[in-house]
């Protein structure tokens, strides 16, 4: 489905980015209905010393969250 094809595509824009190792953990919050224009969103936030990376992909217009996932290094 759509959902994985967006996951892959969001794991794709941190290529370079990533971890040796890591873990990535992905919420699907409603379906994304295609055509649609969408926006990706990635911050890094500390958890307990160590830093981590979150993402979103949103509807571009009226930003309804599709996707929102973490990656955590191992």
């Amino acid at each position: 489905g759509h959902g994985m094809w967006s996951h892959a595509k969001a794991m794709a824009g941190f290529e370079g980015r990533l971890p040796e190792a890591y873990r990535t953990d992905v919420r699907f919050l409603k379906p994304l209905l295609l055509p649609s224009t969408v926006a990706f969103t990635t911050f890094r936030y500390d958890i307990g010393g160590t830093e981590a990376d979150a993402f979103t992909i949103r509807n571009a217009s009226k930003n309804t969250p599709h996707l929102a996932g973490t990656i955590t290094p191992v």
